[in-house]
């Protein structure tokens, strides 16, 4: 195997507002944190998620 470049492609960059602050981020799948568990159900319960480097605010990506 063979790194030809550690620059991100622009296929996995992506870009969101923060709803508390207004800041633009860009964001690779590195940069998500994951929760997985179970509800009191005892159902798969989880969420996806990044957080805003400007105000801390956690930016919910996917729930389930």
């Amino acid at each position: 195997m063979k790194i030809i470049s550690t620059k991100p492609a622009k296929s996995v960059v992506k870009r969101i507002v923060c709803d508390e602050c207004g800041a633009t981020l860009e964001y690779v799948p590195k940069d998500v944190k994951r929760y997985d568990g179970t509800d009191i159900g005892r159902r798969p319960d989880g969420m996806k998620w990044v957080d805003c480097p400007n105000c801390k605010n956690k930016i919910v990506l996917d729930r389930w």
